[in-house]
């Protein structure tokens, strides 16, 4: 065996990686105070497994890790190699060359590797023990070393003298034994203390196993009243489906026939609002003809009334130029009277100037004034004729202007007889479309009654319609809800007797004896079928009893006899029979049973339990004497006062022992699941 190379990175002052290579023969190391020589040795030792800090100059293991320097940062990790040359065969490996690595890390943790192979502390410690390379070895001895050496006591030099001779290794090996002994001595005490406490509990094996036995014919009778019951209530519901169903079917026939009533009466309503439309918009036609006529009319009426203005004013204008008239041909008549008389006069006159012509010569004075009568009179009767002709001219006027006027009058009038007749027509136009109008106005109530009684039965329609939905949602989801409860429960009818066939969870010997159709008729079961546990402590009594839940109950010494011949016969493993008929238990006095009357004590294990009598002694035996409590501090306070007891259990399955000793922490699942 030869050193050939030490390899560092990070240890101490190494902050780069440091390769050294040790060819044949001596190397020295030299170099100035302080350059890391020291550290070399103290690389060397503690890749060998040294794990004081101390020893490495050292307050812990930390400060092996570079911590940094002037233009260096800290490093995280610690890492030594240290290469060893085995073509010799010294070490107990089958490699040439063997290599050991050990790193550290500021967070505490450790790697360990021989050969790049992950391994222990442990396994290099035992790897250089006796090699004088160990932790204990004289192989690196440091300044100061020697002089510690010559003056430590003889027992720390007999140690330096053991490793020199190469006897540590079976040193260790011996305390190793010894501590192994220790503990192989108290496992032995435990045992024989289990195996005391267990032929107390085969008396009443017997007992629990009758109770077994009438457990197991219970359960079968159990099991087939329960069929009986399933088969009833399957029978029930399929009755329950059936009727459902046919109402389902009746519902939907109800549901299409009011959907088909529904969509005629949505067409009836269609065809209606078109007719509704269609009135309307002749009622509106009327009335505009309405109230064109009315237009017509008031316009008539006002004409009317203005014709009737202009003929009064006619009338009365006529009247005046009547009365003028007859003024006027009073006084044409007086004129004309005049006028005769005048004619007669000239006539007279000429008559008279015939005469007086014969006479002028004999009245020639009297001439001038004949002929200046004559000239007024011609005068008086020119004017005389030009009144006259201006009256008659007049007289023409107005007998035209009254001929016009008549005319006018009686086209007026004829137009107002014609406007009369047309108003008469149109009042009885309206007349007519006010009866359509009255006539429309009363369809179109009765149409809206119409309508409304068709929305209010839609509605009642939709609401029956509805509810026959929601009546069959809800019958479906009963149905669907006891569909899923039944196959819960033939699932879990069908898991359970898997289970109670197949005897899950229970050791070798117990399924065998169980199975067996001979065997099992001399066992009335095991102990986690003939109890009850109330809910919530299931996890308490599993621990509590622990391999005692697949004890077998028997109902004498006889046939736990027999059935142990059997496995025997057959190498069917071991079991642990209770016989009803010699076991017997130990229970609390009443004095200690009135101690567990506190705060946090549930009660003894035997009184929480609901079991038959005729087991009770197979329980007695193995929970007489075992308490129950809600936690480990009241199971604490109740050891130090009870005494006297098996085990105290707590509800979450922690373990108070009379020798003090406590059994706890997690369960990630249940200790056995067997109950």
């Amino acid at each position: 065996m030869r050193l050939k190379r030490l390899e560092i990175q990070g240890f101490k002052s190494f902050a780069r990686p440091v390769s050294l290579d040790f060819g044949q023969g001596i190397t020295a190391i030299v170099g100035p105070n302080g350059s890391g020589k020291s550290n070399i040795s103290d690389a060397l030792r503690w890749v060998m497994g040294e794990q004081s800090a101390k020893s490495l100059r050292g307050y812990k293991m930390e400060d092996v890790i570079f911590a940094g320097s002037d233009g260096k940062r800290p490093l995280g990790m610690a890492e030594v190699q240290v290469t060893l040359d085995n073509s010799d065969g010294f070490f107990p490996l089958d490699y040439a060359e063997l290599t050991v690595t050990r790193r550290v890390y500021r967070s505490g943790d450790s790697e360990f590797l021989i050969n790049k192979q992950s391994c222990r502390l442990r396994d290099i410690h035992d790897l250089f023990t006796d090699t004088g390379l160990g932790r204990e070895g004289y192989a690196v001895i440091g300044q100061g070393q020697i002089d510690a050496v010559l003056s430590v006591r003889p027992e720390d030099r007999r140690v330096l003298l053991e490793e020199t001779a190469g006897i540590v290794k079976y040193r260790q090996r011996k305390e190793q034994a010894l501590r192994k002994l220790e503990d192989t001595s108290i496992d032995l005490l435990r045992v024989t203390d289990i195996l005391h406490e267990l032929e107390s509990q085969l008396g009443p094996l017997e007992e629990q196993a009758k109770q077994a036995r009438l457990y197991l014919d219970l359960a079968e009778r159990l099991q087939g009243a329960e069929l009986d019951l399933y088969h009833l209530t399957w029978h029930g519901l399929d009755q329950k489906w059936v009727e459902r169903q046919e109402r389902l079917v009746s519902l939907q026939a109800s549901y299409d026939g009011a959907a088909e009533e529904l969509h005629s009466l949505e067409e009836q309503k269609l065809r209606l609002d078109r007719e509704e439309q269609h009135l309307e918009e002749e009622i509106e036609g009327h009335r505009q003809d309405l109230m064109d006529l009315t237009e017509g009319y008031n316009q008539g009426v006002h004409t009317i009334q203005l014709y009737q203005e202009r003929l009064q004013n006619h009338n009365t204008r006529s009247e005046q130029l009547t009365g003028l008239i007859r003024a006027q041909e009073d006084e044409l008549e007086r004129l004309q009277s005049e006028g005769s008389g005048l004619k007669k006069q000239f006539t007279e006159l000429l008559e008279q100037i015939r005469v007086q012509e014969e006479t002028i010569a004999q009245a020639e004075l009297g001439v001038e004034d004949l002929q200046q009568r004559h000239k007024k009179g011609q005068m008086e009767s020119q004017g005389l004729k030009d009144d006259f002709f201006d009256f008659m001219r007049e007289l023409t006027e107005r007998r035209n202007f009254q001929r016009g006027f008549g005319e006018r009058q009686s086209n007026l009038e004829s137009q107002i007889a014609a406007n009369q007749d047309e108003l008469q027509r149109f009042t009885e136009s309206m007349a007519v479309a006010g009866k359509q109008v009255r006539e429309l106005d009363e369809k179109r109530l009765q149409l809206a009654d119409a309508l409304e009684a068709l929305a209010v039965r839609e509605q009642q329609t939709q609401s029956e319609l509805e509810g026959a939905k929601r009546n069959l949602a809800q019958h479906q989801s009963h149905v669907r809800g006891m569909q899923e409860k039944l196959a819960q429960v033939t699932s879990r009818l069908k898991t359970l007797q898997e289970f109670e066939e197949g005897y899950a969870g229970y050791a070798f010997g117990v399924k065998r004896i169980m199975q067996h159709g001979e065997m099992s008729k001399l066992v009335f079961g095991t102990v986690a079928d003939v109890i009850t546990v109330p809910s919530g402590l299931e996890t308490a009594f599993e621990v509590a009893l622990g391999a005692g839940l697949q004890n077998l109950i028997t109902p004498g010494e006889a046939e736990a006899k027999t059935l142990i011949a059997w496995l025997q016969k057959v190498q069917g493993g071991r079991v642990t029979i209770l016989p009803l008929d010699t076991i017997k238990g130990s229970e609390f006095s009443p004095d200690r049973k009135n101690l567990l009357n506190q705060a946090g004590v549930l009660g003894t294990a035997l009184d929480l339990l609901t079991i038959s009598k005729q087991y009770l002694p197979a329980l007695a035996s193995l929970l007489g004497r075992v308490v129950i409590t809600e936690d480990l501090d009241t199971a604490l306070r109740l050891k130090r006062d009870l005494g006297q007891f098996s085990r105290i259990v707590t509800r979450d399955g922690s373990v108070v022992f009379p020798s003090g000793a406590m059994t706890g922490g997690s369960l990630n699942n249940r200790t056995s699941g067997l109950l």
